[in-house]
């Protein structure tokens, strides 16, 4: 069973500059997050990949057409680096895949 997992940064202005090590912290803390936001979208569109071959296969082609045009949408976010809106499309279509897998 795949689990979602929600990581969230939050950003605080701060008026103390930060310094070169902890400018690095920060760099490498955002790029594992970008990391592990990446794996969860890869594992996501394997697994909606799946369920439109088993929904096409099972003449659901409507079905089939939402789930293509939802990873669709999540891959355009991806590729544009908008995380905030792959996250909230993960999340949805985790959502729509688990509907079909208890259907």
């Amino acid at each position: 069973m795949f689990t979602f997992c929600s990581t969230r940064s939050t950003v605080t202005p701060s008026r103390q500059r930060l310094g070169d090590e902890e400018k690095a912290r920060a760099r490498e803390h955002l790029a594992e997050v970008d990391r592990r936001l990446e794996r969860q979208i890869d594992a996501l569109l394997r697994r909606a990949e799946r369920l439109m071959t088993g929904l096409e296969a099972a003449g659901q082609a409507e079905a089939a057409e939402q789930v293509l045009a939802m990873a669709g949408d999540l891959e355009r976010a991806r590729q544009e680096r908008d995380y905030e809106q792959a996250r909230a499309l993960l999340e949805a279509l985790s959502e729509l895949i688990y509907a079909h897998d208890d259907a």
